[in-house]
């Protein structure tokens, strides 16, 4: 019921294993239900999880592909043993107002100025996404600012450090690959383009050639703040019920 109307179109949100009638005793907010998440979510007696991106190692959580294998099968087993419910909240939380993935990273970052909204699609995707203003800063400080305002160990940048920024666009998550979406994204004049992840031999070589600067954070921190305030939304709603966020964290070590 957050947002109606991307039911009537084809979703990935959804219930993904487990009885929806299931009588909830605690409830879990998470970027990916990881077999991390899944044992912590056990632990702190919540048997269902909302989780933003796949289960199943697949964008639409098939599970044809994987019915014979072993790392599906024992994160199917665990699930079922605890009898846990997990249901994806996709499609239906990346633009969600205030408490949503695109509008808690853009707060996390101390980005308020809307300047536009502007839309992005090629075959394999298709989104909405919002141009900030910000007070002139060269693309080097606003990559160490964002770096700190995040938390993060590390962050990667496209293009010239002293080149001075006016306007950002923020794409949370990834941005696929596809020379309609490149072409999409150079057409909104941005002075950098923040994102989750992209493919590196072909949207990033694109935007080099074309002059688009970049910064690259990581898809999971780029919506890990969504996934926190979907906790404190949930909680609003069912204040009764245990409701606690659980962190799959960045996936990588640094050096």
């Amino acid at each position: 019921s957050l947002m109606p109307e991307v039911w009537g179109r084809p979703t990935v949100d959804g219930y993904k294993i487990g009885d929806p009638q299931t009588t909830v005793t605690g409830i879990a907010c998470t970027w990916m239900a990881t077999m991390d998440v899944i044992e912590k979510a056990i632990q702190n007696d919540c048997n269902f999880i909302v989780t933003h991106e796949p289960t199943f190692f697949n964008h639409l959580d098939k599970i044809e592909p994987f019915k014979d294998d072993p790392n599906y099968l024992k994160k199917r087993a665990l699930l079922e043993k605890h009898n846990i419910v997990v249901y994806r909240l996709h499609d239906s939380w990346d633009l969600y107002p205030e408490y949503g993935i695109q509008d808690s990273w853009a707060a996390q970052m101390g980005f308020t100025k809307i300047a536009r909204n502007f839309k992005y699609s090629s075959k394999n995707i298709r989104g909405e996404a919002s141009l900030f203003e910000v007070e002139p800063v060269t693309l080097g400080k606003l990559a160490k600012r964002v770096k700190k305002k995040m938390g993060l160990k590390s962050v990667r940048y496209l293009g010239n450090p002293k080149k001075e920024v006016r306007t950002v666009g923020l794409l949370v998550g990834a941005w696929g690959v596809g020379f309609g979406l490149m072409k999409d994204l150079i057409g909104v004049n941005a002075d950098v383009m923040i994102t989750g992840e992209t493919s590196e031999w072909n949207i990033v070589r694109y935007a080099e050639a074309a002059g688009l600067s970049m910064i690259v954070v990581g898809h999971t921190n780029s919506e890990t703040a969504g996934m926190q305030n979907c906790a404190v939304l949930v909680r609003k709603h069912f204040p009764k019920t245990k409701v606690v966020f659980l962190d799959s964290g960045d996936p990588y070590g640094y050096y």
